[in-house]
């Protein structure tokens, strides 16, 4: 694609770790973030049926601070936006399209 993305964090979790463990392993090693709370559970969405079926765990997590690593995974900068602005950007990933879609959902 090439073009940059506002997109959710994530990572494909390691077998033996459960779900909500890989949550915190993402979160520190994307943000370099610690969570604040316990990740909530929003449910599960398959990304791309015509490629995989693979079932995929979404989280809600807070965060406490974060410290973004340069260039990490391809990760440029973070945007802090309000729940207003969040469902007014331009997003096309399909991952962060399912989990606010979770989101609204969970509300």
């Amino acid at each position: 694609m090439g073009e940059e993305q506002w997109c959710f964090p994530r990572g494909y979790g390691e077998v033996g770790i459960k779900a909500v463990d890989n949550v915190r392993k993402e979160v520190k090693e994307e943000l370099n973030a610690d969570l604040i709370s316990e990740p909530k559970a929003l449910g599960q969405v398959v990304a791309d049926s015509g490629l995989c079926g693979t079932l995929v765990d979404v989280y809600l997590a807070e965060i406490a601070h974060y410290d973004l690593k340069d260039d990490y995974e391809g990760i440029h900068g973070i945007k802090e936006v309000t729940e207003e602005e969040l469902y007014n950007m331009n997003i096309n990933d399909g991952f962060t399209l399912a989990a606010l879609t979770l989101l609204q959902k969970g509300q």
